[in-house]
């Protein structure tokens, strides 16, 4: 739908040979020639609204230009986003202001799409969150007389390590949630799979400044594989971009969407992101077609340098008993596991290797998509309500679904000061369960009979 949807915002002009700087890659000592005055560049961008992602992300909005300057001078630390105020702002200031010039191209701004005199785009193709932030700083060529100093290349300018460089700015906290990020990875992926772009050829920057967390090793992984990841606070000169583009909100991903029970089904574009993540991950699936592997994610409070999760909600109190319940099943081999101890590319390979996963409705239930295709995710709920993120990505995926909620709710049910818990009613979780290992066994050995 966003590839229909393209439009020039910023059309390049064309222009005489200008003389040369010289400059280097920002990433090597070689000598390259760069112009004295930026070459002539664009902006397009596929702007929709789409009724199944969340009205208050719209519009849903794709960007990607040609020779584009990046100037991190012009970055500010902010509590806040400018044009979201309120929202996200606690803690330190890991968002980022951007003055005018921050971003900035030799193009001219199409009527209708901003101001050609000044060279200011206009913000109504840009939800109120930091995509705004960053075109309201967007300095294009004005049509003025007095325009021609706003196009030099400042004399400490580099180039782009990568072909494509990839702007993302993450949303402060959540960024070390799994299922969060996954609205960011999946929408960057989705991204350049709109835009044609392979991630071979991209290095990703991102543009907030939160603290780093456990999940970035994801982006050099499979994301920014031209060149590794970069943080602007870290960058000290100009860049200058062949190819860019800006990743929306991961909260304008159909992760996050709404209105999604008539589309319960596998999902192509879903697939296909599993596998490569599955490729760059080279995660090994169980060939065993008799001892079904069982994860069972246990949730406990923790802290390390990167996460204080002092309380933590939805464990299990019987978490001893469920466990042997599970493996006097038969024909099962069950891994207890803390994910919040393990380092990202472990927690993958554990769910890529297991055929089935088990744990409370949590963040870690997103590593369910890394299951192999005839998988099976059986979420437990402490109550109802609680969403059904996990159903849609697992329906999504293709992979067997199963939920079993707490019937005695408010019973079995306790808190404090370390969390809240809830005792696992066997009699009504172990048929979940044993429906899940008919079909897993049934679909695993439709796959290895192809």
């Amino acid at each position: 739908h966003w590839k229909e949807q393209g439009k020039p915002i910023c059309k390049s002009q064309p222009s005489l040979p200008a003389p040369l700087l010289v400059s280097h890659r920002s990433d090597s000592d070689d000598d390259v020639a760069i112009p004295k005055v930026l070459p002539p560049g664009s902006l397009q961008c596929r702007v929709t609204k789409h009724p199944r992602l969340n009205a208050p992300t719209a519009p849903h909005t794709i960007c990607d230009g040609t020779n584009v300057l990046f100037d991190p001078s012009l970055l500010s630390p902010a509590k806040c986003l400018k044009h979201r105020p309120g929202y996200m702002c606690g803690g330190k200031p890991s968002y980022q202001h951007y003055a005018r010039g921050a971003f900035k191209s030799n193009c001219q701004v199409v009527s209708g799409e901003g101001e050609p005199a000044s060279g200011s785009i206009g913000l109504h193709n840009f939800p109120a969150d930091h995509l705004k932030d960053i075109f309201d700083s967007f300095a294009a060529l004005p049509t003025s007389d007095d325009a021609a100093d706003t196009l030099q290349t400042p004399k400490d300018t580099v180039i782009a390590s990568a072909p494509v460089t990839m702007f993302v700015t993450r949303e402060k906290g959540e960024h070390v949630n799994m299922y969060h990020t996954l609205t960011d990875w999946y929408m960057a992926w989705q991204t350049l799979r709109v835009i044609n772009i392979s991630p071979d050829e991209v290095q990703v920057i991102l543009l907030d400044n939160h603290s780093p967390g456990p999940l970035d090793s994801f982006w050099d992984k499979v994301i920014s594989r031209g060149a590794p990841m970069l943080r602007s606070a870290e960058m000290k000169s100009p860049v200058l971009m062949p190819r860019v583009a800006w990743n929306p909100p991961g909260y304008s991903n159909m992760l996050l969407g709404k209105n999604w029970n008539d589309c319960q089904k596998p999902m192509r574009m879903m697939e296909a992101f599993v596998a490569d993540v599955d490729d760059a991950y080279e995660g090994a699936h169980s060939p065993n077609l008799k001892t079904m592997k069982v994860l069972f994610i246990s949730r406990r409070p923790y802290v390390t340098s990167h996460v204080d999760h002092k309380f933590v909600g939805r464990q299990i109190d019987n978490e001893e008993e469920v466990i042997k319940a599970v493996k006097a099943m038969g024909d099962v081999e069950v891994s207890a596991v803390d994910f919040a101890h393990m380092k990202l590319e472990e927690q993958v390979h554990a769910a890529a290797a297991s055929d089935i996963i088990i744990g409370m409705h949590g963040a870690a239930l997103a590593h369910s998509l890394w299951l192999p295709s005839w998988g099976g995710l059986v979420e437990m709920g402490s109550r109802k309500n609680l969403g059904m993120y996990f159903h849609k990505i697992a329906r999504w995926a293709g992979i067997h679904y199963e939920n079993w909620i707490n019937p005695h709710y408010p019973g079995s049910f306790r808190k404090d000061s370390d969390g809240d818990y809830t005792t696992v009613d066997l009699s009504s979780f172990l048929p979940h369960l044993e429906r899940t290992l008919a079909a897993v066994q049934q679909r695993k050995r439709a796959a290895f009979k192809k």
